[in-house]
């Protein structure tokens, strides 16, 4: 990603073509540069105070929305961020500990000081301390040059520019200068200089689309969604009117969650994850937003996942403090010998007394024994040599530059080479031994599209495979796959056809998705999801006959059947990753509320009611999919009684303006009404492979290297996905371990490696 260009209210592009927050922060890999230090109890307390901060304590931030005065009496952290390894302070301590951390150059500061003493030194005095200052010297010119570059970078991500609230009128700030509480409009194109609380936006219903790929590597856009009492608020004139106070949770690291609440004129408005936008995230496909600053400088959520710049021992560096601890004893042992047999010979031999005309004194030489063991370890200090300390660090230096002109590792779509931030760790990259790596997005292009689904017991695909097509079974009965055409026809004359109708229904309905029209022809629809999995199922859908085409901040409206239905939205119990589904309470046109989920089969099908006789079919069509390697969801619903409803809403109200654990309660919440559910199906996607993934990771495996993979897919799935990326060999010994518990698992692993 680059940086935009340099607009009224936007961004500083660099000369090189900007720098985004991925390149301000390196959260894992290579240099970590974060300075965020976690300190335990009152160290940390103390901490803060120094850097003029707020205490983080438990429970509450409160910020007054448009009374600066007032914020600032809480002293909130500045905005400025630092990622560098060094200060003018700090660069000559942290600097001289990592070089003497490296036991060679210790033995050679030892031996200069040894040097220093009169009368033992064989050698000049300055023959260990001179060379030893020349390798400090190109080390300390070294690191230094790489830290100024993280120092010009800091600069200019402190000095990009953005539009702040100035009485009525929004003039340019630094990043550098924004406080808590301040009002910003953000331009389109432009990245996030704070965390900020979403207003309004240029979008209808306070809408914005973010991209989040420089904090999670996820390239598709996600939507936010300011609260709808703010929603109409669109001139600077209005914003200056705003007020009220805003409490939210005390800063922290988690990037997935957020619980605050805001109070205007007396009532209060929950807020959450969808009015929160992150650091490091940038505007996209949105003209401009308001928002207010609740998190700035090191207490954002980015900076708070970074963690202190550790001082990195490669494996090499620690292979040679082993060799020269060896080396020294050696050395050692020989000074010792030496100064032994230099004492017999002055005390037994006359060659000292007649030829060097040297007293014999036994006393004398005793005195000698000791200082001559230190001038034999300066005699043979050469069996350690210097000149290793500097062409290591000649051939760190190369390398690095090697792989920064790299054309393999150059991608020619983005226009990103390869850079190597640090040149200290680069021997590491011929010895890594393990890679972990998530499948979604990583191993797959993250483009989904709809396959098949499993309706009322009779499964249908886009294209149904030849040994698939329906047949006659010894039974009599017909049995196989149908294709969408089928399906088309089976929604009306089929004894499933209600079931049918439901379903792809509810496919149109149960979903978060945009839907954007093309102004230059409105009959072309965009769908914008914050994931590729929910557009591809609303594509789905419109194969099937319902076409989804309006959203309201209450409503959504569908064509079926050449009619448009408008569903009322009630609730929407949000997909996470404990609950593995999502559900929407919506109102029909005919006025029965309905709970619409989808999600894992593990989760839809233990909260079934009676009477669900499609289960076992539906079972079987998953694990069919499964083996094709596709992401399966079930599909099911529930009719509510009111009653039932109006009841349920207040507990779930209530959890909704809880500031803490608020989405535990809401989840619990979810609990109590998503039961009795009745099956409808099963859906299945595919998400295809990227280019040379398999070759890449046959290759990998051919230098040594264990490679595991992360999903949350069903197992067959996964079994299928590890065979199409040649992560699995059909030469390989294949163990599946599905036991609950670590010593369970451990004792699985144990029996099955012995047989």
């Amino acid at each position: 990603m680059r940086g935009s260009p340099r607009d009224d209210g936007g961004n500083s592009r660099s000369p090189t073509g900007g720098r985004n927050e991925k390149d301000d922060l390196e959260l894992d890999l290579g240099d970590e540069r974060g300075v965020e230090v976690q300190e335990p109890g009152t160290l940390k307390r103390v901490m803060t105070k120094l850097r003029g901060g707020q205490i983080n304590e438990p429970g509450e931030r409160t910020i007054y929305v448009n009374d600066r005065q007032r914020n600032a009496e809480s002293k909130f952290l500045h905005n400025r961020i630092s990622t560098a390894k060094y200060n003018s302070f700090t660069f000559l301590p942290k600097f001289l500990y990592e070089q003497f951390s490296k036991y060679a150059n210790l033995f050679f500061l030892f031996t200069g000081i040894i040097q220093q003493i009169g009368d033992i030194s064989p050698t000049s005095k300055f023959g260990t301390l001179f060379p030893l200052g020349v390798v400090l010297i190109a080390s300390a010119f070294k690191e230094a040059t790489e830290d100024r570059k993280r120092h010009r970078q800091d600069a200019e991500v402190n000095a990009r520019w953005v539009k702040c609230l100035e009485g009525n009128t929004f003039v340019p700030k630094r990043w550098r200068d924004v406080v808590v509480g301040d009002i910003l409009r953000v331009e389109g194109g432009d990245a996030f200089p704070a965390d900020l609380i979403l207003i309004s936006s240029s979008e209808p219903d306070a809408l914005c689309y973010i991209e989040t790929s420089n904090l999670d590597g996820e390239t598709n856009l996600k939507i936010r969604q300011g609260r709808q009492e703010t929603a109409d608020i669109l001139t600077p004139e209005a914003v200056a009117r705003l007020s009220g106070i805003i409490k939210t949770e005390q800063p922290n690291n988690s990037l997935y969650t957020f619980e605050g609440t805001w109070n205007i004129n007396g009532k209060q408005m929950p807020l959450d994850p969808n009015q929160l936008l992150l650091r490091g995230a940038q505007l996209r496909n949105t003209q401009w937003l308001y928002a207010i600053v609740c998190f700035t400088g090191h207490e954002s959520k980015l900076m708070r996942n970074t963690t202190a710049a550790p001082i990195k021992r490669t494996k090499v560096e620690r292979t040679v403090n082993t060799q020269i601890i060896f080396l020294f004893l050696v050395l050692v042992t020989l000074a010792v010998v030496s100064s032994f047999g230099s004492l017999i010979r002055q005390l037994e031999s006359s060659f000292d007394h007649n030829i060097l005309f040297l007293p014999s004194d036994a006393t004398e030489a005793w005195k000698k024994f000791g200082l001559n063991i230190l001038s034999y370890i300066i005699l043979f200090n050469n069996l350690i040599p210097l000149s290793l300390m500097v062409t290591m660090e000649a051939v760190k230096y190369a390398l690095g530059m090697l792989i920064n002109s790299d054309l393999d590792m150059y991608d020619e779509e983005s226009d990103t080479p390869a850079v190597a931030r640090t040149s200290s760790l680069v021997e590491e990259l011929g010895q890594v031994d393990y890679i972990f790596s998530d499948k979604t997005g990583t191993l797959t292009r993250n483009i989904m599209e709809f396959r098949m689904a499993t309706i009322g017991g009779i499964a249908y695909a886009d294209n149904v495979p030849d040994d698939k097509k329906p047949r006659i079974d010894e039974n009599g009965q017909e049995v196989g796959w149908y294709d969408f055409s089928r399906l088309l026809e089976n929604k009306k004359t089929h004894p499933t056809g209600p079931i049918i109708r439901e379903f792809v229904t509810l496919l149109g309905v149960c979903h978060t998705v945009i839907p954007e029209t093309d102004e230059s022809d409105p009959s072309i629809v965009t769908y914008q999801a914050s994931s590729p999995d929910e557009a591809a199922l609303v594509k789905g859908a419109q194969q099937l006959g319902v076409y989804f085409h309006t959203r309201r901040p209450k409503s959504v409206t569908i064509r079926a059947d050449d009619r448009d239905l408008q569903y009322e939205v009630l609730n929407v119990c949000e997909f996470n990753s404990t609950r593995k589904r999502m559900s929407c309470i919506v109102r029909s046109p005919e006025g029965q509320i309905k709970l619409f989920i989808k999600g894992a089969d593990t989760v839809i099908l233990e909260r079934l009611g009676p009477n669900n006789t499609i289960v076992d079919t539906t079972t079987a069509h998953l694990e069919e999919y499964a083996t094709e390697g596709l992401r399966t969801l079930c599909i099911a619903y529930r009719d509510i009684p009111e009653q039932e409803y109006q009841e349920w809403a207040k507990i779930y109200d209530k959890a909704s303006n809880t500031i803490n654990n608020r989405q535990t309660e809401l989840d619990n919440a979810a609990e109590l009404i998503e039961k009795d559910l009745i099956l409808l199906g099963a859906t299945a996607i595919e998400d295809k492979l990227q280019d040379g993934v398999p070759d890449a990771i046959a290759t990998l495996a051919q230098a040594g290297i264990k490679i595991w993979v992360l999903t949350g897919d069903r197992q067959e799935t996964a079994i299928n996905i590890g065979f199409s990326c040649k992560l699995i060999t059909p030469d390989m010994n294949l163990l599946v371990v599905n036991e609950g518990t670590h010593f369970e698992t451990k004792d699985s692993l144990e029996k099955k490696l012995i047989t």
